[in-house]
């Protein structure tokens, strides 16, 4: 044997110990038998070997982690070396395929960016909220609950400063109260001023919701004392911008709002808007702001305030809420007994006045989830394509198992394979998420702020995310086909595996079929929705109406009481109304207080021979006052008797018309002509004529009793407004009679001009919106489902091109296998399509309450959306039907 010990390459695996005990055994056995052959004995020859050897333990040991390292080092280089093979192989696969890659790569962009688009809008509406707010979960805004005769039973969030004082101060369940409100007013002088929304809020609102000041200061309790506070103004981040400069001199400077001036004061943090997500220009004190009325520090009688609390910490619901309703009925102090008896509770600040979840806030968590269902679609259609690549690259995979190849690194491969796709996605999915975000902000309410950029870091990031998740999940379908790949039948003949991947491309293409039926299902309700809202008889016009209101100099004779000054002011906008109705272009002019869709009114009303009112499901008697002309001008029709004249007025006898509703209350079975009714215990007002019921704040409101009284003769009432119909259309209409009423009034102050529509558009945009966006997403749906069934049925035509021939060429006729061609594409999308309807039907009642007047369930739309997939199927199975048709027997024998 040789003297030198032999040398052993050696790996260490699980059994690392064992394997070093075998080596250093071997080792130690090598030097005995070389002691022995040097003459020594065994014993001698095993003990000086041990001697030699010295701690064999710290050798073991000393051996295990330098081979330990070795090996996790080739093992790292060996990984390193692996994965820049696979991916450089990724890449020459792409560019061999670059219209493939390019087809897969917008496929799942299109899904992605809507994903990503509607994140950035669900974000600012439902996730993030209003900005600067310190522990918003602890915040609430108070609404009554309140039970009228009038006006039936309702729920606000406007409020009296008393009950403000009266919750701050005395309730055990609020740690502190704030209160606010936002209305618009006109920033500048004279007629040059502009609209801005102003902000008056409590001194104490600044610290409830923790925000801070970014230059300046917020004002003081002393600055909004009652009754007439400092005129201080805080300005917003993004007006101090835009009217200032952003410039530190901004600070002390005066404004002029609503005729008064301000002194700037401080500027807003940027982004901040308040306990809404609203846009809001400047803040001031409520104690120098606009008030209802001059008692309005001690008054129940006005509500017209937001409260904003925050509240204590562990109280459950039903606790704060029996605090808020027993301190507030405890503190009442007007003469109501309907909003005496009121429930007070404690709501989410994100609600609307109504205490209900405001209409943006639940489409965008529809259009969110519907942007899901989107990817989901494009997901399922790659995943079909991926499909079909690896089955015709499946004798290339055969290969490559034989030659030795881990099926691991197969599906490392195809899955590195997907995510380069999802990748190319992503990158296209930011563009798409930037120009569908910015298009989708235009079309939600125009009231909300957005203070973030359409695409920003969080939108990068929520696309990366989505686009991994996506590329991983994608690359599993291609990777079951793999790993169920037969080696030898899939060298000699790919029948099998056709088979199996038929299956599951039929599965993938009746669940992206199936989705899109559900999309389009809701595209088609909110399209309904959209048309019954349009067709809606309003009583109205709001199209064709101009409203004007406008700021009178503030002269007053000497010795004018308060009737007085009123009958001045009414013989103004007579003057007024009759200067503008002669200007060219003009229909109808007619004054009024009490604008459909703006303000309206509520006064005691009796009626003899009744000795209580029936109630009206929307509450009522309502009065507005009206000028001659007026339902000419707003598009109101009059059933029966005569309108308003000229000589109806504060001295002549007093006349009314009841609505339609009214009437039949009233007098059923009886002509309401010539009856009377008692208003606020004035003579009686004999009733003149019946006029169509018309709507006043809402479009879906419930019928309500409501009456006319000329102009003039009302009482208790006030805030005229000058309505303008003219011949073309109302919009293009305004800069002109801006221009005639300036002409007309030189000296006014103030003038507010606007369409009457625009105070309708607000309440139509939730179902605008809903059938936009699902409508777009519908016929991306389409898009991306007909794709799907091209491309799977062309594949399935093109595996089966040998069975074709042969049929054709045993005198099987073009047109009867063109019909078995699209009996399959029809079979394959009525499975995706039933599938669809059956879970749409189950989701129906979710989506009750964003619909206007159409069943969630409503058949009509259910089988327009079945045909229209159908009929999709149909045309992608076409071109695959007339290729199999001409199909050349002889060379698909050949080929095969």
């Amino acid at each position: 044997m040789s003297s030198k010990s032999p040398r052993r390459v050696f790996n260490l695996g699980r059994n690392a110990e064992r394997d070093v005990e075998d080596e250093i055994a071997f080792h130690l056995e090598c030097r005995v038998e070389e002691l022995v052959h040097s003459g020594l004995s065994e014993d001698e020859a095993r003990r000086r070997a041990d001697q030699e050897f010295g701690d064999v333990h710290g050798v073991r040991t000393d051996l295990v982690q330098s081979t330990r390292r070795r090996n996790a080092r080739h093992s790292r280089i060996e990984s390193l070396h692996d994965f820049a093979a696979d991916a450089a192989y990724t890449l020459r696969t792409i560019i061999r395929s670059p219209g493939f890659a390019l087809t897969v790569a917008i496929t799942l962009a299109l899904g992605l960016g809507a994903a990503a688009a509607m994140y950035g809008v669900a974000d600012r509406i439902l996730l993030r909220g209003p900005e600067h707010l310190v522990a918003p979960a602890s915040l609430r805004r108070v609404y009554a609950h309140v039970k009228t005769k009038a006006s039936g039973e309702f729920t606000t969030s406007g409020l009296s400063y008393s009950a403000y004082t009266s919750l701050r101060d005395y309730s055990r369940s609020v740690a502190s109260a704030g209160a606010y409100s936002v209305n618009e007013g006109r920033v500048g002088r004279g007629v040059d001023a502009v609209p801005a929304w102003i902000g008056i809020a409590t001194a104490d609102f600044f610290p409830l919701l923790g925000v801070r000041p970014e230059h300046g200061r917020f004002f003081t309790a002393a600055e909004d004392a009652p009754p007439d506070g400092a005129r201080v103004v805080v300005l917003d981040h993004g007006y101090w911008t835009r009217e200032f400069g952003a410039s530190d001199s901004a600070m002390g400077r005066t404004i002029t709002i609503n005729a008064q001036l301000f002194t700037v004061i401080g500027v807003a943090p940027s982004g901040f808007t308040g306990a809404e997500l609203r846009q809001i220009d400047m803040w001031i004190p409520v104690s120098a702001g606009q008030h209802p009325r001059p008692d309005w520090p001690t008054t129940w009688a006005a509500q017209w305030l937001n409260i904003v609390v925050r509240l204590k910490p562990h109280l459950p619901e039903h606790q704060v809420n029996d605090d808020l309703t027993s301190t507030f009925r405890a503190s009442y102090g007007g003469t109501e007994s309907e909003w005496k008896a009121a429930d007070v509770s404690a709501r989410s600040i994100a609600f609307t006045p109504q205490g209900t979840e405001r209409p943006e806030a639940s489409i965008a968590r529809w259009l969110s989830a519907v942007a899901l269902l989107l990817l989901l679609i494009a997901g399922a259609n790659v995943a079909n394509l991926l499909i079909v690549r690896a089955m015709r690259r499946r004798h290339e995979i055969a290969v490559r198992l034989a030659l030795g190849i881990s099926r691991a690194r197969l599906a490392r491969l195809l899955i590195l394979e997907s995510l380069a796709y999802s990748a190319m996605a992503a990158v296209i999915a930011v563009a798409i998420a930037f120009a569908g975000g910015t298009i989708v902000r235009r079309v939600f309410p125009p009231s909300i702020a957005w203070t973030a950029p359409t695409v920003n870091v969080r939108v990068i990031a929520v696309a990366a995310a989505l686009a991994l998740v996506t590329g991983a999940l994608i690359g599993l379908a291609p990777i079951a086909q793999v790993l169920g790949t037969d080696l030898a039948s899939s060298l000699r003949e790919a029948a099998r595996d056709s088979v199996r991947s038929s299956r599951m491309r039929r599965l993938l293409l009746a669940v992206q079929t199936g989705l899109s039926v559900m999309l389009l299902a809701g595209a088609g309700l909110f399209i309904r929705s959209m048309s019954n809202v349009q067709h809606l008889d309003l009583g109205i016009e709001p199209d064709r109406v101009l409203v004007a209101r406008i700021g009178w100099p503030r002269a007053q004779n000497a010795g004018d009481d308060a009737a007085a000054a009123r009958i001045r002011e009414a013989s103004m906008w007579r003057g007024l109304r009759e200067r503008i109705a002669h200007y060219p272009g003009v229909d109808h002019v007619a004054l009024a207080i009490g604008v459909p869709f703006g303000s309206g009114f509520g006064v005691d009303v009796r009626v003899p021979g009744h000795d209580t009112l029936p109630t009206a499901p929307g509450g009522g008697p309502y009065v507005t006052a009206v000028g001659p002309d007026y339902f000419a001008t707003t598009g109101t029709r009059l059933l029966r008797g005569r309108g308003f004249t000229a000589s109806d007025g504060f001295e002549s006898a007093r006349v009314a018309i009841v609505n339609q509703t009214m009437a039949s209350l009233l007098w059923r079975g009886e002509n309401p002509l010539g009856k009377c009714i008692i208003v606020n215990n004035t003579p009686c007002a004999t009733i003149i004529g019946v006029a169509h019921d018309a709507r006043r704040f809402g479009i879906d409101e419930r019928a309500s009793m409501q009456y006319y009284v000329p102009f003039g003769q009302e009482s208790g009432i006030g805030g005229t407004a000058l309505l303008v119909r003219p011949r073309g259309p109302a919009r293009e209409f305004v800069q002109t009679l801006r221009q005639a009423i300036l002409a007309a009034v030189p000296s006014a102050n103030y003038l507010n001009l606007s369409v009457m529509q625009d105070r309708v558009d607000p309440q139509i945009r939730p179902w605008r919106l809903g059938a936009t966006m699902f409508g777009v997403f519908g016929v991306l749906a389409l898009l991306v489902a007909a794709i799907g069934l091209y491309g799977a049925i062309a594949y399935n035509m093109a595996q089966r091109t040998r069975e074709f021939g042969i049929r054709l060429a045993v005198g099987s006729g073009t047109g009867r296998l063109m019909r078995g061609v699209l009996y399959d594409g029809l079979r394959s999308a009525a499975l995706g399509v039933a599938f669809g309807i059956a879970a749409a039907l189950i989701a129906a009642a979710k989506i009750a309450p964003l619909l206007f007047r159409v069943s969630p369930r409503d058949p009509a739309v259910f089988c327009s959306v079945a045909l229209v997939l159908l009929a999709t199927a149909v045309v992608a199975s076409i071109l695959p039907a007339w290729r199999a048709a001409r199909t050349d027997p002889v060379l698909a024998l050949r080929s095969s």
